[in-house]
């Protein structure tokens, strides 16, 4: 008897911790859905903010958040730089200098909830021109990268994702 009751307690204690492991896992995947629809409601109004007419192609490298507010979160890669502004910004709120916009501070649109932290996003323009293209005056940017993090559940959970668009 006693030892169906050391098999029945192993069996039971193998259960358990499987189902919490199973509990975890299923926690994390909801996180990850949850930052993944926040990233795509960052990058939906970052393209509405390029789309509401602020992007006017000024040179600018990225003002910190209320300096030059019609430029915030506008940022330019620097001629000769070895890497894209997005790859050196600091999405964090713990960033000392804050260069991108928050979810609805250009737009208006109401804050999400079940997040750990609004999404945030910035908007670099792309130049179009090519090696070889006449020289001239500088065309109108009309091409635009935005790159957004959107937050899960907690801060862990963090996405980052891109779009262009392009003005007409």
């Amino acid at each position: 008897g006693l030892l169906i009751l050391v098999v029945m307690t192993l069996i039971g204690v193998t259960g358990m911790s499987t189902s919490g492991l199973q509990l975890k896992m299923a926690g994390n995947l909801k996180d990850w859905h949850i930052a993944f629809q926040a990233v795509e409601a960052g990058l939906r109004d970052g393209e509405t903010d390029v789309a509401s007419g602020r992007t006017d192609g000024t040179d600018n490298n990225c003002s910190t958040f209320g300096v030059t507010p019609e430029y915030d979160a506008i940022c330019r890669t620097p001629p000769g730089a070895l890497q894209s502004i997005w790859q050196t910004i600091d999405f964090k709120d713990s960033a000392a200098t804050q260069q991108y916009a928050l979810y609805g501070a250009k737009t208006g649109a109401t804050a999400l909830s079940g997040v750990v932290a609004q999404p945030r996003y910035i908007i670099e323009p792309v130049p179009t021109d090519k090696p070889g293209d006449p020289l001239g005056p500088t065309p109108v940017v009309k091409t635009f990268r935005v790159t957004a993090v959107g937050y899960g559940g907690t801060a862990e959970a963090n996405i980052m994702a891109q779009s262009t668009t392009v003005l007409p």
